[in-house]
């Protein structure tokens, strides 16, 4: 999983997506897992599955508060 946030920090969130998608699937359910494809999402400007990813990282022990405000950023840019 920390080899997916190094993905996104490299700005490669589709190769983060697909590393998540091979290693857990994309409905594994576990927080952390949620976290890291809610921001790669958000990189990707995917604001709808952001939201979804990042409302549901909330019980993530590394959610903070760049994640909330991705979150908030990525639900503003649904509203618009």
């Amino acid at each position: 999983l920390q080899y997916s946030f190094i993905q996104i920090s490299l700005g490669q969130p589709d190769k983060a997506i697909k590393l998540i998608e091979e290693k857990y699937g994309l409905n594994a359910g576990h927080p952390d897992i949620n976290l890291a494809l809610g921001t790669a999402y958000f990189v990707k400007k995917d604001h709808n599955s952001a939201v979804y990813y990042l409302e549901r990282s909330k019980d993530s022990v590394n959610y903070n508060a760049e994640a909330d405000e991705m979150l908030e950023i990525s639900r503003g840019s649904l509203n618009n």
